[in-house]
């Protein structure tokens, strides 16, 4: 059975059979000891956790939106989080304790395992006990998942994952009506730990909190050969902002002592809204306006990039950025928030010429979360 933190690597000793004298028969090797690979212990980091209030705005121009400092739609809190783990005498983890310093609160997860099952007791919020089957080879069989031959994961449900040279490289993502196409690239340092990171759904795991947190406990085949670099995505052919970038230090053994990661992860949708018919004139000459102060710099406090331009659409997006100082309980926090609009403008063709149809625009705030996790063995 494989599991997330696979602790031993056993040497097959060689075996050579003679049919000679004693004294001429070759000398088998001693069979190898096991290598021990450590188990994480303890896990401690601080990030800054996002919530959303019940204040939506109603943003009548985009440009209201960009200029919003106040991010009333969110609740900001500094947390400080203790993870503890357990293992039973096979190595696997059975038990997992999250202590919320700030909040002054723990919760426990534990699991029981069994030839083809393991069960999860307080893992969801929404329900109690959590039961997955799993393969022979210990990795779960839920959610429409297929493996290769080394239990290298490459479906989840309808998401496809592309592997080489025993690293993941590729992951083509279906959610909801978005297509995403996640690319992935690696350090040239071992994956010791058999770390399980960036190969699920963006909903599931966003960074090694995730992970630490819970999706520790999911045995979804076997880890990367090399411990992840960054990761980079696109949406439906678009590039997308979001970048994750982790950088390592490690203990005497090569294993994990410090991860930071930098990452950019989508806070919510705002608002979406389109435009048509005899409005679209009048926005097009405003954004076009607005695109020409950005560019001869008399707007200085937005930035423009052009993410497609064809003969039947043409993408922009505009951003501002805040600087989060203090967060709900009035701590000192840093926390960066891009204000994002995507402006999607159709064309057609009427009477030989090119038009545009409509202007369909979308809100997003983007958030900027540096993380560094300390690990004990």
């Amino acid at each position: 059975m494989k599991n997330i933190f696979k602790t031993t690597l056993l040497f097959a000793s060689l075996a050579l059979i003679s049919c000679g004298n004693k004294d001429d028969e070759p000398k088998k090797d001693k069979p190898k000891e096991e290598i021990q690979v450590p188990k994480i212990s303890e896990v401690r980091f601080s990030y800054v956790d996002f919530d959303l209030s019940n204040n939506y705005n109603d943003y009548s121009e985009g440009e209201d939106f960009l200029n919003d400092t106040q991010l009333g739609t969110y609740f900001f809190t500094a947390k400080e989080i203790v993870v503890s783990y357990q293992y039973d005498t096979q190595g696997r983890l059975i038990t997992l304790k999250t202590n919320d310093i700030t909040e002054g609160t723990a919760t426990t997860v534990t699991a029981a395992y069994s030839a083809n099952k393991i069960t999860l007791s307080n893992f969801d919020d929404e329900q109690g006990v959590k039961e997955l089957s799993l393969n022979n080879d210990g990795n779960i069989t839920d959610f429409d998942i297929r493996y290769n031959e080394k239990q290298q994961l490459l479906q989840l449900g309808k998401n496809q994952y592309s592997w080489k040279d025993d690293n993941c490289t590729k992951i083509n993502l279906k959610i909801y009506d978005a297509l995403t196409e996640c690319t992935l690239s690696y350090t040239q340092n071992l994956n010791k730990n058999n770390f399980f990171l960036g190969l699920l759904e963006i909903h599931d795991v966003t960074g090694y909190k995730d992970y630490f947190l819970k999706q520790i406990f999911i045995p979804r085949g076997k880890g990367t050969k090399n411990l992840l670099q960054q990761t980079t995505y696109q949406q439906n052919g678009l590039p997308s902002d979001f970048i994750n970038k982790y950088s390592y230090e490690f203990n005497a053994d090569g294993t994990v002592k410090t991860i930071k990661e930098e990452a950019i992860t989508n806070g919510r949708i705002e608002g979406e809204s389109r435009i048509s018919g005899e409005y679209t004139t009048q926005k097009w000459n405003s954004l076009q306006a607005l695109i020409s102060r950005i560019q001869n710099g008399t707007e200085k406090r937005y930035t423009f990039r052009e993410l497609l331009k064809n003969n039947e659409k043409y993408v922009v997006r505009i951003s501002s950025q805040t600087i989060v100082q203090k967060d709900k309980n009035n701590k000192p926090i840093h926390l960066p928030v891009d204000k994002v609009i995507d402006y999607y403008i159709n064309y057609k063709q009427q009477g030989g010429e090119k038009k545009i149809s409509e202007i369909k625009i979308i809100r997003t705030y983007n958030i900027h979360q540096n993380t560094t996790y300390q690990l004990k063995y």
